[in-house]
């Protein structure tokens, strides 16, 4: 099975009945978070994002099932520490993995902020900022990653 079949089977099982803030399936999030990215690597690691970012699998356990260290090296960046500020993770992503995580982070902010009119206004209010100052730090604005989005 290849890195990508075996991220997206991963992904399905870990976000098996869970919904969103919209109440979409939450795994259509790293579907579309997937196609917005051109390369299988690109897309393996959009697929299993949320998985560690949420706590469902660890880098570790992900090495385990055969993953490559590309893969490994843009999930790490991208996930999250406890109480890591949000500048330093960006930082992370800005430089490490060869590019990877920071177009995965990229789509996975162009995807939230394109949908940002399926959530309710409290989300909206909270979500919003964030992601405009996430988009900010890695040195783009919200409305040219949501153009991505098309």
């Amino acid at each position: 099975m290849s890195s990508l079949a075996r991220a997206v089977e991963i992904a399905t099982r870990a976000h098996e009945g869970r919904v969103d803030a919209a109440g979409r399936p939450a795994v259509e999030h790293s579907f579309a978070v997937a196609a917005l990215v051109r390369t299988v690597e690109q897309k393996t690691v959009a697929m299993l994002h949320e998985v560690v970012e949420r706590g469902d699998h660890t880098v570790a356990e992900l090495r385990e099932e055969g993953f490559d260290a590309h893969v490994l090296a843009a999930l790490d960046a991208l996930r999250p520490r406890d109480g890591e500020r949000l500048e330093h993770t960006v930082a992370r992503i800005l430089h490490g993995s060869a590019g990877c995580a920071l177009e995965v982070k990229r789509a996975d902010i162009a995807h939230e902020a394109s949908r940002l009119h399926e959530f309710d206004e409290v989300t909206r209010r909270r979500l919003e900022p964030q992601l405009d100052r996430t988009a900010r730090l890695l040195g783009t604005t919200l409305d040219a990653l949501v153009a991505r989005v098309g």
